[in-house]
């Protein structure tokens, strides 16, 4: 474990939310594992202050990124769920489901023929039916 995960992974087992600005300042590391274990920290933690930050940054991440998307949308679900955060972060997450998430998986459900099982081929457009979408994840 390198240094930055190691910090992360201390400053989220402590808990504070005095750890959340640095924990969102990890965010932008290049070192995939830090920036994994820095999400799962500010999720952790559960302070408002992480939704925006978590919001851009799955935005900004691109098709390739399929793993730290996924981290993303599990933290802001976990941060949903909470019960420590305001209406307006709340309504923030439900506007990403409706908008970014949701592309992304409409991607993937156009992107796919159906797929082959022993008792043939399926395929279905809508996203709630793929055990990781948004409809699943947040359960709105």
């Amino acid at each position: 474990m390198d240094s930055c995960s190691f910090v992360a992974s201390t400053l989220g087992a402590i808990g504070d939310t005095q750890a959340v600005e640095p924990l969102i300042v990890l965010l932008a590391q290049t070192n995939w594992h830090a920036r994994e274990t820095a999400i799962n920290a500010l999720a952790r933690i559960g302070d408002s202050r992480a939704v925006v930050p978590l919001i851009e940054m799955l935005k900004q991440s691109d098709n390739t990124q399929e793993k730290l998307r996924q981290t993303i949308a599990q933290a802001l679900q976990r941060l949903y769920r909470s019960g420590r955060l305001d209406e307006i972060d709340k309504l923030a997450i439900i506007s990403l489901y409706g908008t970014v998430i949701e592309r992304h998986y409409d991607r993937i459900s156009h992107a796919d023929d159906g797929c082959s099982s022993g008792r043939g081929s399926f395929h279905n457009d809508d996203p709630a039916h793929h055990s990781d979408s948004p409809a699943r994840i947040f359960q709105l």
